[in-house]
């Protein structure tokens, strides 16, 4: 470029650089443009050398018209950004009141990975707006969880009153009196009120306290119904008699029924209507838990230390769910309370242009609509009646599969079936696969519908304790030797309780909150539950009875003939109610 002065070296510079972006280089034996773009460059001289060119010269003016056009009509490519993978967001961000916000700098020794809960003062895609220590703070929602552990809670403190028996019972068989306080074994007769005392609590209890909920409020009753607990767990721990423990499992079954009513409907009164189901089914996955907590510290501790452990959990439910849990809309609105707009306008603070006021007038319309006559006349109503034969059938069938005298039993009917597994270890496994399968409920709910899964329970309820049946069948009837095949019952009660969780379990509540009438609600949801404790009194207390009548295949036999049935009520009676209002599934059962 220094010889040739008459041309500016400047202007020559990009066809000097083509040209040794186009030459070999020996080392390589390939040229720099092979190595970017993975093919050699033309020069513009290869355009117009014949030797390179198919065409002849007297083409070269067509070819560059050509060309030409070509090249005036290519379009250039716009760039774009490609953003990373989004992250997750919990559905219920969006509709809890209160959040919790992770720690992102480097934590201290045990030092919480969350903070919180603080309460939520506006949304955005992007970032909440939190009442952070008085003052207004904007948080990315990447780093948020939602915080509603204070209901289920109670839910968790509940289940653990149905699973209890279970390590326990075997405890009180022994003679000796560091594992036995009572001193002398009990009889059979005491283990079966032992197992079963807490479904005469349930019936005597779901009266009061649900007539209470539509006086005093949701919220109120609820804070007592931990008060029954937390006094249970205490004469457990101390008792020295057998009465205490009978007294103590009463008193448990009296919170346990209204907490099944009670919290659902709480649930699905605060919730909006797409994200109902889940929210009233994720309460399973801590009742599952609760069913798993006595599993796994009962056999292992004292019972001293096992029920004052157990004990802490309706106290942090009462702190909780004291200072974050809202009232109800629905019984502001049925006291004409001002504060119904206050709350709402809280539960629905994501929601863009949403005003409390229309969903106001909404619940009113569907109050006046049920109040039109009296209440022997709303019950007449066809919509009310087959909400109620809904309902009252749910409730029955969940008992009648058999899953009460399970929960009581279950190391006891491992130890009959006579697995190569101990018994609680076996008991264990059932609780983690149960508290498992809930996980998968509250995301099923609302995408597969409340009928597919029920159809889908039921049919494998059938078939575990079908197969179970005929184990015991083989075992105790006949000379077939079922050694090869200890590991069946397992299996069989794995089965069970996954699909159990993921229909039967808290499916019937969730219906029985949606298909109800509100102003008739109360009043049929305690008669579709006192049957259901009933039912299940009947099961657990008479279950070694049935075992000794019919064998223990025929009692588990008997048990999947009713979730036979229960699949066929399911498949004719049962309305699908997946993101329906309450509203249009009146309009539903009123067809």
């Amino acid at each position: 470029m220094a010889t040739r002065n008459s041309i500016n070296w400047v202007d020559a510079l990009p066809l000097i650089l083509l040209g040794i972006r186009s030459t070999l280089k020996e080392p390589a034996m390939c040229t720099p443009a092979e190595l970017v773009y993975g093919t050699t460059l033309r020069l513009p001289g290869d355009f117009l050398n014949s030797s390179h060119m198919e065409h002849s010269p007297q083409d070269i003016p067509q070819y560059v018209t050509k060309l030409k056009l070509c090249m005036n009509q290519l379009k250039s490519t716009f760039t774009h950004h490609k953003n990373s993978p989004k992250n997750f967001t919990h559905p219920d961000l969006f509709t809890s009141t209160h959040v919790f916000v992770r720690r992102d700098s480097v934590k201290k020794p045990l030092q919480q990975p969350y903070d919180g809960p603080y309460e939520v003062l506006e949304r955005n895609d992007k970032f909440f707006t939190l009442n952070i220590k008085s003052r207004s703070d904007n948080i990315s929602v990447d780093r948020l969880k939602p915080a509603y552990v204070e209901c289920n809670l109670l839910a968790l403190t509940g289940d653990t009153t149905l699973t209890w028996s279970s390590p326990v019972l075997p405890k009180l068989y022994s003679n000796d009196t560091y594992i036995n306080p009572l001193g002398t074994p009990i009889t059979k007769d005491e283990e079966s009120w032992i197992g079963s005392l807490q479904y005469i609590g349930a019936m005597v209890g779901i009266l009061p306290f649900t007539f209470l909920a539509d006086r005093i409020g949701r919220k109120p009753v609820l804070l007592m119904l931990a008060l029954p607990h937390v006094a249970a767990y205490l004469m457990f721990a101390f008792a020295n008699n057998i009465y205490w423990y009978y007294l103590g499992r009463f008193l448990g079954g009296v919170s346990l029924s209204s907490v099944y009513i009670i919290l659902p409907m709480y649930v699905a009164e605060i919730s909006e209507d797409s994200y109902r189901g889940m929210l009233l089914v994720s309460y399973s996955t801590f009742a599952s838990f609760g069913d798993l907590f006595p599993y796994i510290l009962g056999p292992y501790l004292s019972i001293l230390w096992f029920n004052l452990i157990t004990g802490i959990f309706p106290i942090l439910f009462l702190l909780s769910f004291a200072s974050l849990a809202p009232e109800s809309p629905y019984y502001y609105v049925g006291r004409d309370d001002h504060r119904a707009e206050v709350t709402l306008n809280k539960l629905r603070r994501g929601r863009l242009n949403y005003d409390a006021k229309n969903e106001i007038d909404e619940i009113k319309n569907e109050k006046m609509k049920n109040k039109t006559g009296d209440v022997w006349s709303t019950l007449k109503k066809k919509y009310v009646v087959k909400g109620f034969i809904v309902a009252f059938g749910l409730s029955c069938f969940q008992q009648l599969s058999g899953l009460g005298a399970i929960l009581a039993y279950t190391e006891t009917i491992f130890r009959a079936a006579g697995t190569n597994v101990p018994s609680e270890v076996s008991s264990i496994i059932v609780g983690v696969v149960l508290f498992l399968a809930s996980f998968g409920g509250p995301f099923l709910v609302d995408r597969k519908g409340r009928r597919f899964l029920l159809i889908v329970s039921a049919t494998g309820l059938i078939i575990s304790e079908s197969i179970l049946g005929l184990y015991f069948y083989l075992q105790t009837e006949t000379d077939v030797s079922v050694d090869s095949f200890s590991w069946l019952p397992i299996v069989c009660l794995v089965v069970f309780t996954i699909t159990f969780n993921i229909g039967f379990g808290p499916l019937p509540f969730t219906i029985t909150s949606e298909v109800l009438p509100s102003n008739v609600k109360f009043l049929l949801a305690t008669v579709t539950g006192f049957s259901g404790w009933l039912v299940s009194f009947i099961v657990t207390k008479f279950f070694n009875d049935l075992n000794d009548y019919l064998g223990n295949g025929g009692t588990f036999w008997l048990f999947a003939g009713f979730c036979g049935i229960a699949l066929v009520f399911i498949i004719f009676v049962v309305p699908e109610t997946k993101g329906k209002s309450f509203q249009e599934i009146q309009i539903i059962l009123n067809r």
